[in-house]
């Protein structure tokens, strides 16, 4: 299951907005079997290709260059379903939005904004806040619609969606964390 870690920075001029991803053990597992079963397969058809080194070099690197692409795909997706984090950092006037698989990070995406929100699935047709609005204090959910949504920040320019679901109430606890943040 996702979850949401929110935290300031000591000097109170960065909000740190971590949302983590657990894919369940069944998948994980899938994915660690998939990346032996690719070196495995590699190990043998270097093999092959080594025993008759005679039917070239070119087999051998094209042979690797092809297992190369399919192992680091599933290294990445067993990274980011074991340890992987989207991580948003907000600033004066920026948004940063930083992929963390543990052993590597993305590059950084930077968005610039004079106004940003958290965007709620009930409220899709509201303005971006200044900050000063009060703190949503409580919302009542009709239905288990909105048990698990997407993170989206509404900027004046833009909107910036996560690519995680998260539980409902962690993305109401952030909206809160942003406007007391933004005051």
């Amino acid at each position: 299951m996702n979850q949401v870690k929110i935290y300031k920075t000591k000097n109170h001029k960065t909000l740190v907005i971590e949302c983590l991803s657990r894919a369940p053990q069944f998948t994980r597992l899938f994915l660690f079997i998939c990346i032996f079963l690719v070196l495995g397969s590699y190990v043998f058809l270097m093999g092959l290709v080594l025993k008759d080194i005679a039917s070239g070099i070119a087999h051998l690197i094209l042979i690797s260059f092809l297992f190369f692409l399919i192992g680091s795909y599933f290294i990445r997706m067993f990274l980011w379903n074991s340890y992987g984090k989207e991580i948003f950092i907000i600033k004066e006037k920026s948004l940063i939005r930083i992929f963390d698989y543990r052993l590597f990070k993305s590059e950084e995406e930077i968005i610039n904004f004079e106004i940003i929100n958290i965007e709620l699935p009930e409220d899709r047709d509201n303005k971006p806040t200044t900050g000063n609005e009060n703190v949503l204090d409580e919302v009542i959910v009709m239905d288990n619609h909105f048990s698990e949504t997407y993170l989206t920040f509404k900027t004046n320019k833009t909107k910036i969606m996560g690519i995680l679901k998260l539980p409902y109430q962690d993305i109401i606890a952030a909206k809160k964390e942003l406007n007391e943040f933004l005051k």
